[in-house]
C-alpha cells in the first residue's frame, strides 16, 4: 500500500494502509453531533475545569469537563506511552482529538520524499485523505509552517502542549487477547463548523489551502465504541495488513 513505510514496533503504529484500515464511515447526523460534542469540549466553562495535572495519578475532571484524556505510561505496551480516560467517557462521545498536518492524495509525492520514510503516525481515511500525526521531525516542521502560513491569514492552532484533547496519536494497539474501544472517525467541517468550535482549538493544519467551496478541513476524531471508564487505557485496533509476513511481530489482530 502507499503507506508502507512503518515503525519498527512500539508505540504507537498509526500508518494505517489506506484500503482496508481506514476509519469508520459515519453519515451527516454523526457528523452534526460530533461537532456539537467538540464545541461543547471548548466551551470557556469546561476549559476552566481541566485538571491542571502533569503526571502522577490521573484526576477526574469537575463540573462541565465530565471526561477527557491523559497521557501517561501505558499499560497495554510496556515501556511506552498510552492514553487513559479521565472521568467517565459515555458510548458514541468523543474521546481524543487526532493532531497534525492534513494531507490529499495528490500530496502523495511530498508525503513520500519528506513524512513517510520511517513514519508511524499515519492516518488515512478511506477517502485518501490523510492526517500526519508524528510528534517529531520532520512532520513537526511541515505542521509549523502550515499553522505559520494559516496564522497569516488570521487563524492561531493551540499548541498540543496547550490542548489536552490533542493527544489521539498517543492510542495504543490492543494487546492479544484484548479489544479496542475507540474507534476512529471521519470528520469534515465546514467554515461555520469551524467558527463554532473555536478555529484554535482544532489541532490539524492542511497541507495546501482548500479550494473555495470544499470543506475547511477534512480531518478524524476519536470516539468511544463503549462507555469508557475513568483510568481506562484507551485502544485503538490498527488493522494492519491482512498478511502476517508484512506485519510486525509485535502485532496481534483483535479477534471479535
Amino acid at each position: 500500500g502507499p503507506l508502507g513505510a512503518m515503525a519498527g514496533g512500539g508505540n504507537p503504529l498509526l500508518a494505517l494502509h489506506a484500503g482496508g484500515a481506514a476509519p469508520d464511515e459515519d453519515g451527516p447526523a454523526q457528523a452534526a453531533s460530533l461537532v456539537s460534542d467538540i464545541a461543547a469540549l471548548f466551551a470557556p466553562e469546561a476549559r476552566a475545569a481541566w485538571p491542571q495535572e502533569a503526571g502522577g495519578d490521573i484526576q477526574r475532571p469537575s463540573g462541565p469537563a465530565r471526561w477527557l484524556p491523559r497521557v501517561r505510561p501505558s499499560h497495554a505496551v510496556p515501556g511506552e506511552l498510552g492514553l487513559f480516560m479521565s472521568g467517565d467517557c459515555p458510548a458514541g462521545r468523543v474521546a481524543a482529538l487526532y493532531p497534525g498536518t492534513v494531507f490529499d492524495a495528490s500530496d502523495l509525492g511530498v508525503m513520500h520524499r519528506h513524512v513517510l520514510p520511517g513514519n508511524g503516525y499515519v492516518v488515512a481515511r478511506r477517502d485518501g485523505i490523510l492526517l500526519d500525526g508524528r510528534p517529531g521531525p520532520p512532520s513537526e516542521q511541515v505542521f509549523a509552517m502550515a499553522c505559520a502560513r494559516d496564522l497569516a491569514k488570521g487563524r492561531r492552532v493551540v499548541t498540543v502542549a496547550e490542548n489536552p484533547w490533542a493527544v489521539g496519536h498517543r492510542a495504543n494497539h490492543p494487546p492479544e487477547g484484548q479489544l479496542d474501544n475507540i474507534r476512529l472517525a471521519p470528520l469534515d467541517l465546514t467554515a461555520a463548523d469551524v467558527s463554532r468550535i473555536g478555529a484554535e482549538w482544532l489541532p490539524n493544519a492542511n497541507f495546501r489551502l482548500p479550494a473555495d467551496g470544499d470543506f475547511a478541513l477534512r480531518t478524524v476524531v476519536m470516539v468511544a465504541k463503549a462507555d469508557i471508564r475513568h483510568g481506562e487505557e484507551l485502544l485503538l485496533d490498527y488493522r494492519l495488513t491482512s498478511d502476517p509476513e508484512a506485519r510486525p511481530a509485535w502485532y496481534s489482530p483483535v479477534r471479535r
